[in-house]
């Protein structure tokens, strides 16, 4: 077996950052603003990776958190082409090749003082080290519980090899990061064509940090907006018929005049969304004041539609929902959509399953509604994936 800690290298970091599928040219295209060449060789769909210095540039750091389209900002520790097949030498390249214990005290003795990381220093002898395995491709799922159960051993043996036992690390493996509350945060991503290792530098929350609570990822959030095609300096009325924390609204009053109105069933949502509301008041010293959520089910006849100027939808049903509640859902969303002025636009989300589509082809073939489809993008993140259509409502069938 090969050795588990590999020559010291020069003091120099690669970064990577994540993203949608859909957003690598502008990712690539922002980096560039601050003199920042992406590696081609080592960057795929929704990862995108450069070569920085010793020293990082704290214009670079804190200038990428202006960036609504990236969801993470991370320090690359191993990265390899993903095999077409699992092997037992992944496993082992994974376990024992790579020198976790080097490799995070390097990143943090260079970047700590710019990130997440600060306050935590490299030499830390009681350091906690929280793991994130991260794969949707259900061949991978076992290595996914390996990994989880026996990498942290593997790192706590590391620190007491490399310091005769001076370091006294504590490690964790988590399948969710949302469950992770460490100080340093390792993360193993299984993506379609590579593996990426990494030590996470900003995670998704910083990019948004006017918002008290997420629970859509920002990637989405920005995705969506984009998609609605708000021009500035104008107008308009937006309803956001599956509102739950308000983030999508909240995203569009940073930078449009907007008249916003979100529905939700739940309570806790309603409360939550206000929360965040008035967070992004606080810490953005906003005067706006056109924001209302309602706790309401989703129903046609809530509201004046033809008054809307544009509509958001984001499925929010259970995973468990049956067809017909399924079918109940869009059957409601269309005719909401076709009950607004003709060229109204809405921009509706869907998980990418094949059932989801038939649904939108079929209310679209059965002229009972009143829209055309004008776009349609299949959206690929690290860890999932969906539809988003941007419907036109048209003049009413007669």
């Amino acid at each position: 077996m090969r050795s588990a800690y590999r020559i010291p290298r020069e003091e120099k970091v690669q970064l990577y950052v994540t993203h949608a599928s859909t957003s690598k040219d502008l990712v690539a295209d922002s980096l560039r603003q601050f003199h920042i060449n992406p590696l081609e060789a080592k960057s795929n769909l929704t990862h995108t990776t450069w070569l920085a210095g010793g020293r990082p540039n704290p214009e670079q750091v804190h200038g990428l958190l202006s960036f609504r389209h990236i969801s993470s900002v991370n320090a690359l520790i191993y990265h390899v082409q993903r095999p077409p097949r699992i092997c037992a030498d992944l496993r082992l390249e994974l376990m024992y090749g790579i020198s976790y214990v080097n490799e995070i005290r390097h990143i943090m003795k260079y970047w700590s003082d710019f990130c997440d990381l600060s306050g935590v220093t490299y030499e830390d002898h009681a350091l906690h080290v929280c793991i994130e395995i991260i794969t949707e491709d259900p061949l991978y799922q076992e290595m996914k519980k390996s990994l989880s159960s026996s990498l942290p051993e593997v790192i706590v043996k590391q620190a007491e090899d490399v310091s005769n036992g001076r370091l006294k690390w504590s490690v964790n493996g988590y399948g969710s990061k949302e469950t992770c509350t460490g100080q340093v945060m390792v993360i193993v991503e299984f993506t379609k064509d590579y593996i990426y290792v990494g030590l996470r530098i900003h995670k998704w929350e910083n990019f948004r940090p006017y918002l008290e609570h997420t629970i859509r990822k920002g990637n989405l959030i920005f995705e969506v907006v984009r998609r609605a095609r708000l021009e500035k300096g104008k107008s308009y009325i937006v309803l956001d018929l599956t509102a739950g924390s308000g983030e999508i609204l909240i995203e569009v009053l940073r930078d449009y005049n907007c008249f916003c109105i979100g529905m939700t069933q739940q309570v806790n949502s309603a409360t939550t969304a206000m929360i965040n509301y008035n967070k992004f008041q606080t810490t953005n010293e906003s005067k706006a004041d056109h924001y209302e959520i309602f706790c309401s089910k989703l129903n046609r006849k809530f509201f004046n539609y033809y008054v809307v100027d544009r509509i958001f939808a984001d499925y929010n049903l259970p995973e468990n929902a049956s067809a017909e509640q399924q079918e109940q859902y869009y059957d409601t969303v269309f005719s909401i959509i076709s009950n607004c002025r003709p060229s109204v636009l809405s921009v509706l989300v869907t998980p990418p399953l094949t059932s989801h589509c038939h649904f939108v082809k079929t209310a679209l073939d059965s002229g009972k509604y009143s829209f055309e489809i004008i776009q349609v993008d299949a959206v690929v993140e690290v860890n999932s994936s969906y539809v988003i259509y941007v419907l036109q409502t048209t003049a009413p069938h007669f």
